[in-house]
């Protein structure tokens, strides 16, 4: 590819970024409406739901416009987003990619939309004014969505109904989606309370040039190598310890059953062992490094003790990886 190409399919990454931004998080109808007349008129734009299916900006633009209304009480933060060009001509490029959105904690909200990814492709031209959307298809993988809806919140409205009667539902909450592991807030609130009445070690962990896998052996592999790195925890550390997907390839786990410093840093080596067969059975190079912290308990601060882990765990980084430094 050459560098004046190279440079396009740059262009056309961010030109879609900005368009993501504007179609999915804000939250201003009149800036999305200025945004979106900057489309061609004859633009085609194919969504998950029934009625998204649009021939043409004006048409596009009626939608979104009503779609925002819908959700003007539901507001998202960004959770994840990759992309990718590909070149076709010279002055045409295909950008695909994948964008996970959330639905910010509100009072009152247990169960949250949830839009974990969300799988885009985008048709760009380079022009004297720019770079130019043709097209976009994007699917969201959520089966619950009502026919009508474009965020789908009818699963969430009915769940949140439900979740006072249903431990189970509120569990559903708690996890991770991808792993089952607690999501970041609920690994806090659960590590706060063992913190009350319990000594124990906290583990902040963290896979290494994890980067690298979704680089050269695409997503898919990244998404099995987190879901297999999360049994492995389950299975070295056991039932009693307190797991958690912190965010991408970070974790953490509290053990309020490990009785001094050695047992600590056996239970990180056999977690090292388990990253070398993992690695051969997946064919994937897979390590990591932690940072563990000892905590005598007392109600000590979550963010505290978190921290001292964390940047313990970027001491081990620096050392090298696939090690463990002591906060």
């Amino acid at each position: 590819m050459s560098e004046k190409q190279s440079e396009f399919c740059s262009r056309a990454i961010e030109k879609v970024r900005n368009l993501w931004y504007l179609y999915i998080i804000n939250q201003e109808p009149d800036q999305l409406e200025r945004g979106l007349y900057g489309l061609p008129d004859n633009l085609l734009m194919i969504g998950t739901g029934r009625h998204e299916f649009y021939k043409n900006r004006e048409t596009f633009l009626q939608g979104m416009t009503a779609d925002q209304l819908e959700a003007r009480n539901i507001q998202f933060e960004l959770q994840d987003e990759w992309y990718e060009a590909q070149e076709i001509t010279g002055d045409v490029c295909v950008v695909y990619g994948s964008i996970w959105v959330r639905e910010k904690s509100a009072p009152g909200k247990s169960v949250l939309v949830d839009m974990e990814g969300s799988r885009f492709t985008v048709v760009c031209r380079d022009t004297p004014d720019g770079v130019q959307i043709c097209s976009l298809h994007h699917s969201m993988p959520y089966l619950e969505q009502g026919e009508d809806e474009y965020y789908p919140q009818t699963l969430a409205s009915l769940a949140n109904e439900a979740i006072q009667r249903s431990k189970t539902l509120e569990q559903r909450v708690e996890l991770d989606h991808m792993t089952g592991l607690y999501n970041r807030v609920y690994l806090e609130h659960h590590v706060k309370l063992r913190l009350e009445k319990e000594t124990g070690y906290f583990f902040s962990i963290d896979l290494d040039n994890f980067k690298s896998v979704n680089d050269s052996m695409g997503h898919l592999t990244g998404d099995k190598v987190i879901r297999e790195f999360a049994q492995l925890l389950r299975r070295v550390f056991g039932t009693s310890a307190v797991f958690g997907r912190m965010g991408g390839d970070e974790f953490a786990v509290w053990d309020g059953d490990l009785r001094g410093k050695s047992m600590a840093g056996m239970r990180f080596w056999a977690l090292t062992e388990g990253c070398r067969i993992l690695s051969e059975r997946m064919e994937v190079p897979v390590s990591c490094s932690a940072g563990i912290a000892y905590s005598e308990g007392h109600g000590e601060d979550f963010t505290a003790l978190y921290q001292r882990a964390d940047k313990a765990m970027y001491s081990a980084k620096e050392k090298g990886k696939n090690r463990y430094c002591w906060a």
